[in-house]
């Protein structure tokens, strides 16, 4: 069910690529834009936790800083209606 929405939605809109959310004791610390998706799900179920092994800077100056933990999820970055 999940593949057919993707499909869905990369036929609707234009395909700009991902980003990759980061939250640390549940709150929001900043976000990342990649071209590949490096998971097999999207959304809440991308969902990873992780020991941070080098510093993660983000452009709101938030860093998240080797050895804390951290949830990543990734989400589709849509462009306008095709």
């Amino acid at each position: 069910m999940l593949k057919q929405k993707q499909i869905i939605m990369a036929q609707n809109f234009e395909d700009l690529g991902f980003f990759i959310e980061y939250h640390v004791d549940n709150k929001y610390v900043g976000s990342i834009n990649v071209i590949e998706n490096d998971r097999d799900c999207i959304g809440y179920y991308s969902r990873i936790e992780t020991i941070a092994k080098e510093d993660i800077k983000f452009k709101n100056n938030k860093i998240i800083r080797k050895g804390m933990i951290y949830t990543s999820y990734i989400y589709p970055l849509c462009g306008k209606k095709k």
